[in-house]
């Protein structure tokens, strides 16, 4: 199931670009949902809890709970929508190479993972989507 959605997300979500003659791929959004049944609530209890690790780097909102490492969440609704939070929370090393935010739902960038969690996605499908129904609430 796992390795049918993510086949499914890279085949719709390659972008070609093409950088001094260098064909290079990116992910900047992924359009099909993941799950269908996506919650704003359970979302939010997940970002706002350290299992979801959203206040880990970010605030929520200018002052409030969380660490000031990387932009607050306040506003990110209005900066992008679903497909493009999708494909951050999925692989944000595809969309944006080198930075400091984990991909939550493919492996292929982890390196030095414990046994126990090598291959394993950080969130699931569902937590995935709960977050998004709740981000691009945050405007």
């Amino acid at each position: 199931m796992l390795m049918a959605v993510m086949l499914r997300l890279l085949l719709g979500a390659l972008v070609v670009t093409v950088a001094g003659g260098c064909a290079t791929f990116e992910i900047n959004r992924i359009d099909t949902p993941l799950v269908s049944n996506a919650s704003a609530m359970r979302g939010e209890q997940l970002g706002r809890s350290r299992e979801g690790t959203c206040v880990l780097c970010h605030k929520i909102e200018a002052s409030s709970q969380g660490s000031d490492i990387a932009p607050p969440l306040q506003g990110v609704g209005l900066r992008w929508d679903a497909a493009q939070l999708r494909a951050r929370l999925v692989d944000a090393q595809a969309v944006s190479p080198g930075t400091i935010m984990p991909s939550y739902f493919t492996t292929r960038h982890l390196v030095q993972v414990d046994p126990a969690y090598r291959n394993k996605p950080v969130l699931q499908a569902q937590q995935i989507e709960d977050l998004i129904a709740w981000l691009i609430t945050l405007k």
